[in-house]
């Protein structure tokens, strides 16, 4: 099976368990949105900084 349609998969069943959370837990909704706006900062930081040094 293709790398990319698996990858997709996964990511397609993360999305919809990160929501099912997400509505789950609403008296909590604020910690978790917190989360998951610190992992995707996270995510960007380490994507973008080795290119950035790598420009120098």
């Amino acid at each position: 099976m293709n790398t990319a349609v698996i990858l997709a998969g996964v990511t397609a069943l993360s999305t919809g368990a990160g929501g099912y959370l997400a509505i789950r837990s609403k008296d909590r909704l604020h910690l978790t949105l917190g989360l998951a706006a610190g992992f995707l900062l996270g995510l960007v930081a380490f994507d973008l900084i080795p290119e950035v040094f790598e420009l120098n």
